[in-house]
């Protein structure tokens, strides 16, 4: 490790080993605590005989003679200077690609905005069969303007610093504000609510809450091949929990792939996307302290007749926690 010769050691103190990485308050504390008869563990900058620095993990025990003084120190170390070493070029690894993931982004979603919207300003000049074509580029541009949001929320979970700051979040707001920009984005799908939230109700979580929905919708409504896809939103308030079904009326999902629905890059339904949405969903659920689970919708449970029945469709159940209710709101999500 150090360079050394057992002869140039011997007499010789620790300090021949002190690169500077370190000030004088650290090596009080370890004698402190080895003199007081205590165990001392802790990672090391040492310097080798050569000036290079090397890392070390290091154990120093006091070892007491036959009356109780302590007598001498025991050291074992490991050197862990490869792993400290590999440690750091992952970091800036994941630094520069955090850089290349942003950029990418801003500039894919900035670019993809552009030609949606120059395709929409094209819907009133083009012939029907033109119209069928010009359809197919705006959901797939507006598809990939998805895929960046979806993007930029996992690499905010990602790169979070652990367990996320939770606030109470107006459920009704939430819920209203991306059901209406479902809407829009798809004009064709039938997207309600039934009975809204209390104006009260608050859930624990954060501003990234809107992902969750936005995402359950969009399965909702990609992978149902109906000639009008239906979704309907419904709330269930408990004292300390509030359940939101996302239901629909699709091909359902069958038994085999539940389980695994919500896994990283899972793909269902023959989907063409990247997989990356539910597991979204199920991160940031569980990082709320809640739940989220498929069921199968029962025959006629979303609509009243039969013929708008179809097939047994599916629903995601989303269970989160509620904060005390808020007689007062104020506009905002807090």
């Amino acid at each position: 490790q150090s360079g050394y010769t057992s002869e140039e050691v011997v007499g010789n103190t620790p300090r021949i080993l002190k690169s500077g990485e370190h000030d004088e308050a650290f090596y009080e504390e370890l004698w402190n605590t080895i003199t007081a008869g205590d165990v001392w563990d802790g990672t090391v900058i040492n310097s080798r005989k050569d000036g290079n620095r090397y890392v070390i993990e290091q154990t120093v025990a006091p070892v007491e003679g036959p009356s109780g003084e302590i007598t001498q120190f025991i050291a074992v170390n490991h050197e862990i200077t490869e792993l400290r070493e590999l440690e750091e070029s992952l970091r800036q690894q994941r630094e520069q690609l955090d850089v290349l993931n942003r950029v990418l982004r801003h500039d894919i979603r900035n670019d993809m905005n552009v030609v949606v919207a120059w395709g929409e300003m094209l819907e009133d000049e083009v012939t029907p069969t033109g119209q069928e074509k010009l359809d197919r580029i705006l959901r797939a541009g507006r598809h990939v303007v998805e895929l960046t949001n979806v993007a930029r929320d996992l690499s905010e979970i990602i790169h979070g610093d652990g367990t996320p700051e939770l606030k109470p979040i107006s459920l009704r707001q939430i819920l209203s504000e991306e059901l209406e920009k479902r809407r829009e984005t798809f004009a064709n799908a039938e997207i309600t609510m039934a009975d809204p939230p209390d104006q009260r109700t608050h859930v624990l979580a954060n501003e990234l809450l809107s992902s969750v929905f936005r995402n359950l919708v969009n399965n909702a409504v990609q992978h149902n091949h109906t000639a009008q896809p239906k979704v309907m939103i419904s709330v269930e308030e408990a004292d300390e929990s509030v359940r939101i079904r996302v239901a629909d009326n699709g091909p359902g999902i069958s038994d085999d792939v539940k389980e695994s629905l919500f896994r990283e890059g899972k793909k269902g339904l023959e989907s063409g996307g990247t997989g990356m949405g539910l597991f979204l969903v199920d991160s940031l659920v569980e990082s709320y302290g809640g739940n989220v689970w498929i069921e199968d919708r029962v025959e006629s449970e979303l609509f009243d007749t039969p013929d708008e029945a179809g097939p047994a469709g599916a629903v995601f159940t989303v269970e989160l926690r509620t904060a005390a209710k808020q007689d007062k709101i104020d506009g905002g999500r807090e």
